[in-house]
């Protein structure tokens, strides 16, 4: 509504530019908590690392597992006495062999336990078929393992599976070790073995043995981190991502590093971004707050320096608008008492005092009324009136200026009694009618109509020919002191508040003032109030 001054922006800068900077300095503090929980996290894994990498080791050593080797296809060696038994049939004989860990191998190259056991059954002899399973995958291994396995599918025991499957797990190491060239680690589409070449047999740790270890030693770590094992770039284990936070050599093979790795950045700085989060919307907060006053301030400092200017505007305006009657009422009042004119001429010059006089009596009361408005005191007292009259009387009273500017105002009035402060709604009549003669070209006509379209309110409404008013002016034409055209070229006569009056009093009155105007066609103000309206002030 009102144009803000134009130091206003300055002061906006005032507020703007420190919420700015702590904003500023806000973030940068916050990303500096991140840095350092990040920093945080990486003395803890430097800490925890050495002593993960070692426990590591221990765990590896613990589950490396024994590995005995038969030959594949079987090596023949010579007979020996023992061999006799087998074929003599001899219960007792093939027994003990049978018990004989130090028994050997046959000529043909199979273990003559197993071979004892075999044509033990094959007599009729009763083997548990749980010793059987031991003596075939943990006594004596040997290709027939998975004939006398296959053999025994339906005596097997419920509680052998766990051998069984130890069987199957050597069986599958013993394989891989068998294609290895070299100790160490080797990679393999099930994971990774580790193995090393000893006199009688080798140490083994299968990718199952190598996947619970890496859990144990990652299991304490901290959400968001990862424990993994890399040569250059081939990973042992773990993930491929992430940021390395700390490192260790690690000793059950050569060339490979224990690390511990930031795999999620965010669940490492979760605490830090949830007071982040926090504190962003409490500054955020604490900016806005400032930020509304900050409007609010300056918007109110730009309506008061808004209006100081315009009652500056309105002193000079009510200056010049009592210049004119003033001037005139003196010189003609001069001439009268010097004598200098007579008759009928003198009878005009006391004609046009009294009317100047009630064009400054108006003005007068316009300018007391605002500043009652501006104070609260302004009081209403309703009546019951006649309205025609009071129409007619306002008519009455502007006849005079229309006729000086060659205008004619047309009344239709029709009888209309309501309950109304009789002084205010000539005065408001009055200002409406004004400012249509001001506006208004020579020869044209003013229309003014009354009429009680209904029982409930009753319209008084006021039209002119003059050049309208555009659409972005019909509010703020109500505000106090705004006037249309240009300031410095007095475009506009008049004070600038009529129309606020005449607002003030329809809305103390219950109702309103409606325009309806367009450049070029004139301008219709139309005052509606109810007719038993009961307000007191």
């Amino acid at each position: 509504m009102f144009r803000q001054p134009s130091s206003t922006p300055g002061l906006a800068l005032l507020f703007v530019v420190p919420l700015l900077i702590l904003a500023a300095v806000a973030v940068a503090g916050l990303r500096a908590r991140e840095a350092a929980a990040m920093e945080r996290a990486r003395e803890q894994a430097r800490a925890t690392l050495s002593l993960r990498a070692e426990a590591l080791v221990r765990d590896l050593t613990d589950r490396k597992a024994s590995l005995r080797f038969y030959p594949s296809p079987p090596r023949p060696g010579p007979a020996a006495a023992a061999d006799d038994p087998l074929e003599s049939g001899n219960p007792s004989k093939l027994l003990e062999i049978m018990e004989d860990r130090a028994a050997g191998l046959s000529p043909a190259g199979l273990p003559r336990q197993v071979l004892a056991a075999l044509r033990l059954r094959e007599i009729g002899g009763k083997i548990p078929p749980q010793r059987l399973l031991d003596l075939v995958t943990r006594d004596a291994p040997s290709i027939l393992t998975p004939v006398v396995l296959e053999s025994l599918r339906q005596e097997i025991p419920a509680g052998a599976g766990a051998a069984l499957a130890a069987w199957e797990q050597e069986e599958i190491a013993r394989r891989f070790a068998r294609r290895a060239d070299k100790d160490g680690w080797h990679e393999t589409a099930e994971g990774w073995w580790w193995f090393k070449r000893e006199a009688s047999e080798w140490l083994c740790l299968s990718p199952d043995d190598f996947q619970e270890s890496m859990h144990e030693a990652a299991r304490t770590l901290s959400p968001g981190l990862a424990a993994r094992l890399r040569a250059g770039e081939r990973r042992l284990g773990g993930t491929s991502h992430g940021e390395v936070l700390a490192t260790a050599n690690l000793e059950i093979a050569g060339g490979w590093v224990f690390e511990i790795i930031a795999t999620d950045p965010a669940a490492v700085l979760a605490d830090t971004r949830r007071e982040r989060a926090w504190s962003m919307a409490l500054i955020t907060l604490a900016m806005i707050v400032p930020a509304v006053a900050a409007f609010f301030l300056l918007r109110n400092v730009g309506r008061e320096r808004q209006l100081a200017e315009l009652k500056s505007q309105f002193v000079a305006s009510v200056s010049h608008e009592l210049r004119a009657p003033v001037g005139s009422i003196r010189l003609m009042a001069e001439a009268l008492h010097q004598g200098k004119v007579g008759g009928s001429t003198a009878q005009e010059f006391h004609s046009l005092i009294a009317s100047e006089g009630a064009r400054l009596s108006h003005l007068v009361e316009n300018v007391l009324d605002i500043a009652r408005i501006e104070d609260g005191r302004k009081r209403y007292r309703f009546e019951e009136c006649d309205l025609a009259r009071l129409v007619t009387d306002a008519v009455k009273i502007i006849e005079p200026l229309a006729a000086e500017r060659g205008i004619r105002i047309d009344a239709a009035i029709a009888e209309t009694s309501a309950n109304v402060d009789p002084h205010a709604i000539q005065q408001a009549v009055v200002n409406l009618l004004d400012n249509a003669v001001k506006f208004s070209p020579a020869g044209s006509t003013v229309n003014v109509v009354l009429d009680s379209p209904g029982l409930d309110e009753w319209n008084i409404a006021i039209r002119d020919e003059g050049p309208g008013i555009p659409e972005a002016e019909h509010q703020r034409i109500f505000d106090r002191f705004h006037r249309l055209g240009n300031e410095l070229r007095r475009e506009t006569q008049g004070t600038g508040i009529g129309l606020s009056i005449v607002q003030h009093v329809a809305t103390a009155h219950g109702g309103r003032i409606r325009l309806d105007s367009q450049p070029g066609r004139g301008s219709t103000f139309t005052l509606t109030a109810p007719i038993r309206h009961r307000a007191t002030s």
